[in-house]
């Protein structure tokens, strides 16, 4: 990893040991907040190239396959009468719509179009805030 970073100008990272470990590594780097913060909802829809907006839908970011996630998202689907769509690595069989190996331009995206976002992490969720 030491030998890819001498490419970089500049380093940031989220976290306090990032920065110690970077230290360790021979680099400095700055810790800054998370990194999705640092554009505004322009900068972000700039890179929302797709468009999901014709359709009502859950989107789930589940890349565990929790059972929790899945009877949330089927109950909640079915109570709002809307589609769920899936974006991820793979496939998740409960899903409408799986938007499999995508870039971060249709999970922008996908986030943006949302009736709602259920994910199991706190920083997936980080987007819905801003887009």
């Amino acid at each position: 990893m030491a030998e890819q970073l001498k490419n970089f100008d500049a380093i940031s990272v989220r976290e306090e040991s990032g920065v110690k470990l970077l230290k360790v590594l021979g680099y400095n780097g700055v810790q800054v907040c998370d990194p999705v913060f640092l554009l505004d909802r322009e900068k972000w829809n700039k890179l929302a190239f797709y468009d999901f907006s014709n359709q009502k839908y859950i989107l789930v970011y589940d890349f565990e396959s929790n059972p929790k996630i899945e009877c949330l998202a089927l109950r909640m689907a079915k109570r709002l009468r809307c589609k769920i769509y899936s974006i991820g690595p793979y496939r998740l069989s409960y899903a409408d719509k799986n938007l499999i190996y995508y870039g971060p331009d249709a999970f922008v995206s996908a986030i943006r179009d949302a009736f709602c976002v259920e994910c199991l992490v706190f920083w997936s969720i980080m987007p819905c805030l801003i887009v």
